[in-house]
């Protein structure tokens, strides 16, 4: 039969639908539909004709599995689509005279997918169903003859089934299973040579089994899919709190768990359930009139905004199996939830749930747990899988055992401003932020500061980051907030002053007002060494590091006379009591002072912070001088002692106050509970700082 006349009988069939009264009722109150159809037969025979005799076969046997999810009032019908596979095998041997002539249609695999299916209803108790076609391409077709050499033939259409538009079926007395089977004849598609001369054509039986059955065979969903990029997204920003990195979420139909649905959807809507609207675009930024907008925003080439804040709209109407939606953040730190729904032809609503969560309908974006505001992929890249957003429990450095930085974890996480640029905290290590207005030249003792403490460091904060109140992480409002953590500040002041000085300290950043430094003048060369050096002294008072003790240390007054005696005073006239001055080996110093001059001179005592390891930074390097022992009118004069360039870890004395040194340690250990430097290293402002 062909495709015209199919398509005749088709029309026929449809025209004019009966809409009655009787079971059909029943039948319209379905809103769907998934059934099977297989189609089977054999048969042979033979025949001849004219110069032709025939020996032929056919073999048929088509499954079918369709799916109706859509109704249609003016067919009183469902539409849907069907798949299957089919097994054509289809043969004549004709013989003439002494040659044989075989000739062959073969076809073995699938009928094509999602092509159209219909199911309408008859009368008042009548009911049938069609395809849209009965063709599969590629089937192979070939003429041989034996007595000449080589075959003939391609590929073309084959017939998966007879015309099933045309049967009729009656409706079952109770219940909405339709079943049945029936048998028709078929052609075969490779007919007897001996045909036109008036053989017999080739035709065989199939038979037709059916089983149609409410509902669809699996459900439709709606699944957002994880796709590689959605894992490993991590909001950002842009300059100046802009549009960041954007994300595309394709939101999919199909069966529930997995594989192809016929089922489309009318459109489908987004909407961001819930949009962060933490201040500014990060810890720190800006420091003026942090706003407080969404942080998220949706967009879409085929999505109608709902209104100007972009946090809900709708697809265009069609018939659509899939969406995309961009997302667009504004903050490093952006956390919200969105929600997808298809709206189906009959006004059936599907919500969407993330892949592999089906619990998840109000999708977390980012890709995170319900307990935290922290993209997934970002906590195991730094190693803090299963943290808290609230934790704080860096141990880097152990410092004095208080554990972290005063920064959450979702701080360290949404990060910093500095120097222009986008800073994370480091979640396995303590930060420590320093805004140095005194100058390059002072970079080399941060540096020092940060090799010897292990903190890490960020010292390049420009002062439009930096709040008047030191705060680093004052922009928070849903995020996890432990303390107000701030930075240091290193200010410069007189000229050359040749002195440091940390006003506030010891104690934590916040208790730290500023680092004073002497300004470096143009064209005027100050000692690095001891810059390098004290500098990262002041800075260990403001992580709470202490001196190595704060007994009194005494200043006094030598003068050489002329009869070569060295007088000891408490002024600077000239006068005081006879005085013992000599160099450590033991030999009178005399020589080192002008005659007739007073000068001034420090004198380290024990348990002042002269003492301890003398490599140390917190160790004071200005003594000019110790008491000889047993002696309170004899000194040792030992000028230019070196500047420490370590930090300590224990309170012994080393090098000039080790008790080997001779002729005696200058200073000896540190007082008691006082050096090792290293173990008192606290930068956490939301520890009370111990006195020591």
């Amino acid at each position: 039969m062909t495709a015209s006349k199919i398509a005749s009988i088709a029309f026929l069939a449809l025209a004019a639908p009966c809409f009655s009264q009787g079971r059909v009722d029943e039948f319209l109150g379905v809103k769907n539909w998934h059934g099977n159809i297989t189609i089977t037969g054999t048969g042979s025979g033979s025949t001849s004709g004219g110069i032709y005799s025939d020996i032929w076969q056919f073999g048929l046997t088509s499954k079918v599995s369709f799916q109706l999810d859509t109704y249609n009032a003016n067919i009183q019908g469902w539409q849907g689509s069907y798949s299957g596979t089919t097994n054509i095998n289809a043969s004549d041997v004709a013989t003439i005279g002494s040659c044989k002539q075989t000739s062959t249609q073969i076809y073995q695999g699938t009928i094509p997918v999602n092509s159209p299916f219909t199911m309408t209803l008859q009368g008042t108790n009548q009911y049938h169903f069609y395809p849209a076609g009965y063709l599969v391409q590629g089937a192979t077709s070939s003429v041989s003859l034996d007595c000449a050499p080589g075959t003939q033939g391609g590929e073309g259409p084959g017939t998966w089934s007879p015309v099933l538009s045309t049967l009729i079926q009656t409706l079952p007395a109770t219940g909405l299973s339709l079943t049945g089977s029936t048998t028709v004849t078929m052609n075969s598609p490779v007919q007897p040579s001996s045909v036109v001369f008036g053989g017999s054509p080739a035709v065989i039986n199939v038979t037709i089994t059916w089983d149609i059955e409410p509902g669809l065979v699996t459900p439709p969903e709606v699944v957002v899919q994880k796709t590689s990029a959605l894992q490993n997204w991590r909001p950002t920003a842009g300059n100046g709190g802009g549009s960041g990195q954007t994300i595309d979420l394709i939101a999919k139909l199909q069966a529930t768990g997995g594989g192809p649905t016929n089922v489309v959807a009318a459109y489908f809507t987004w909407e961001l359930t819930k949009s962060s609207k933490e201040p500014g675009y990060a810890m720190n930024a800006p420091i003026a009139n942090p706003g407080q907008d969404f942080d998220l925003k949706l967009s879409g080439s085929d999505l109608i905004l709902a209104d100007q804040t972009a946090q809900k709209g709708q697809t265009k109407p069609g018939q659509l199996t899939q969406s995309t939606v961009t997302v667009t953040p504004s903050d490093w730190g952006a956390f919200g939830t969105i929600k997808v729904i298809a709206f189906l032809p009959d006004g059936s609503q599907l919500v969407g749930y993330l892949e592999g969560d089906n619990s998840q309908q109000d999708i977390r974006l980012p890709l995170r747990s319900a307990q935290s505001l922290i993209a997934d992929v970002w906590k195991q890249n730094h190693g803090v899988a299963g943290l808290a957003d609230i934790n704080d429990n860096e141990s880097d450095p152990p410092g004095d055992g208080h554990p972290g930085d005063g920064l959450s974890l979702y701080e360290e996480y949404r990060g910093f401003i500095i120097d222009g640029k986008h800073v994370e905290g480091n979640p396995n290590k303590k930060d420590y932020f320093i805004l140095n207005r005194a100058g390059a030249f002072f970079q080399g003792g941060i540096r020092l500061f940060q090799s010897l403490s292990g903190l890490e460091v960020h010292a390049d904060l420009r002062a439009g980051e930096l709040a008047v109140d030191r705060v680093m992480n004052r922009n928070h409002s849903e995020g996890a907030h432990i303390v107000d953590q701030h930075a240091v500040i290193v200010n410069p002041f007189a000229a050359n002053a040749g002195f440091f000085d940390t006003v506030g300290g010891p104690g934590t950043p916040a208790m730290i007002t500023q680092i004073r430094a002497p300004r470096i003048l143009p064209g005027i060369n100050g000692d690095i060494t001891y810059n390098q050096s004290s500098l990262a002294h002041e800075l260990f008072h403001a992580c709470n590091v202490f001196h190595h003790g704060d007994a009194s240390y005494q200043y006094a007054w030598l003068t050489r006379t002329p009869a070569d005696q060295m007088l000891f005073g408490s002024t600077d006239n000239g006068g005081g009591i006879t005085a013992t001055v000599l160099t450590e080996q033991q030999t009178p110093a005399n020589f080192m002072f002008s005659v007739g001059k007073p000068t001034k001179i420090t004198i380290g005592v024990q348990n002042d912070p002269h003492t301890g390891d003398d490599n140390c930074v917190m160790r004071y390097d200005d003594a000019d001088a110790h008491y000889v022992n047993g002696n309170p009118n004899g000194v040792y004069y030992t000028p230019g002692e070196h500047a420490g360039f370590g930090l300590c870890t224990s309170g012994a004395g080393t090098g000039i106050n080790a008790s080997d040194w001779e002729p005696q340690p200058r200073y000896g250990d540190a007082a008691s509970g006082r050096g090792n430097c290293t173990g008192q290293i606290l930068v956490n402002d939301a520890v009370p700082a111990p006195r020591r």
